[in-house]
C-alpha cells in the first residue's frame, strides 16, 4: 500500500495510521457492502498487537542513539508514543466497534453441538470396561504392568470429568492427601442436621458418593463427586501406587519409574 514501508518498524508511524487500518480490514476480510468482518476476532486483536509492537519498538529505539542516518532515537520514540495514543483513541471507531458487533452476532447464531445421551452412555460403558480390564490385569500381575496402570489412571480421570463436567486443570489439583483425609473422616456425620429434610433417594446418594472440594478457577472452591465404582478403582491405584511412583515425587503428581512419564491425574 505504501512503497516507503519496507518493514514493520517503518509502518509504526502516526502518518501511516490510515494505512494500518486499511491493511487490517484487508487481512480481516472486511466486506464494505455488508459492513461486516469475516474474521472479527482477528481484527479485534490487531489493535492490541500493534500497541505491543510499538512498545517493543520504543525499547529498541531507546537502546540505539540513531535508528537511521536521518532519524534519531528521540524522534522515533515520539512517533511511536503518538501512534499508541492514536490507536487508543481511534481504533475503537475504525475497527473494534464493528468487529465486536460481528463477534456478538456470530455468537448468537452459533449452533451448539450437545452430545447425545446415547453417546455419553456408550462412552461411559467403554471407560468402565477399560478400567475393569486394567484393574483385573494389575491385580493378577504381581509385578504390575505400567501400561495397565496408566490405562486405569486415564480411564478414572475421564470418568470423573464425565460425571462432574469439570475442567481437566481443576481435577489435576486434587491431591492424594486430600482424598485420603476425607476418606478417614466420617463424612456422613456432616449431614446429620439435614437427614430429616432430604429425601430417601438423596440420603442414598450422600452415603454412596464421595464429595471433595478442590481449588477451581480464580481460587473458588469446586465440588467434585466420586461414584462408588470410581472410588473402588482409585483404591486399587492407591494400593499398587508404590510400584510405579517414585518416593521422591510430590503427593499430587504421578511419575512412573524408569519412564519419567507424567499422566493426566495427580495422586
Amino acid at each position: 500500500m505504501e512503497p516507503n514501508i519496507h518493514c514493520l518498524f517503518d509502518a509504526l508511524k502516526p502518518k501511516y495510521f490510515d494505512t494500518i487500518v486499511a491493511a487490517t480490514k484487508a487481512v480481516a476480510k472486511y466486506d464494505v457492502e455488508k459492513d461486516k468482518f469475516e474474521s472479527p476476532t482477528y481484527a479485534m486483536n490487531m489493535g492490541t498487537n500493534l500497541k505491543q509492537c510499538a512498545e517493543i519498538a520504543i525499547i529498541f529505539a531507546l537502546k540505539r542513539k540513531q535508528i537511521a542516518l536521518t532519524v534519531s532515537s528521540a524522534e522515533a520514540e515520539a512517533d511511536l508514543k503518538t501512534l499508541i495514543k492514536v490507536i487508543e483513541s481511534q481504533w475503537q471507531y475504525e475497527i473494534s466497534s464493528q468487529a465486536a458487533s460481528d463477534i456478538n452476532i456470530n455468537k448468537w447464531n452459533k449452533v451448539t453441538l450437545v452430545p447425545l445421551a446415547s453417546d455419553l452412555k456408550l462412552l461411559k460403558e467403554f471407560l468402565i470396561t477399560t478400567a475393569n480390564s486394567a484393574a483385573t490385569a494389575l491385580q493378577n500381575d504381581g509385578d504390575g504392568d505400567v501400561s495397565q496402570y496408566v490405562l486405569l489412571l486415564e480411564s478414572i480421570f475421564c470418568r470423573v470429568i464425565l460425571l462432574n463436567r469439570r475442567r481437566p486443570g481443576e481435577l489435576q489439583r486434587l491431591t492424594l492427601d486430600n482424598y485420603q483425609i476425607l476418606e478417614k473422616s466420617d463424612s456422613s456425620s456432616n449431614y446429620e442436621e439435614f437427614s430429616e429434610v432430604v429425601s430417601p433417594t438423596e440420603q442414598i446418594l450422600l452415603k454412596r458418593f464421595k464429595r471433595i472440594v478442590i481449588r477451581g478457577k480464580r481460587g473458588r472452591g469446586v465440588p467434585v463427586l466420586f461414584s462408588p465404582d470410581i472410588q473402588g478403582h482409585i483404591n486399587i491405584l492407591i494400593k499398587i501406587r508404590n510400584k510405579f511412583v517414585s518416593e521422591k515425587t510430590h503427593s499430587y503428581s504421578v511419575m512412573l519409574n524408569q519412564m519419567n512419564l507424567y499422566v493426566v491425574i495427580r495422586f
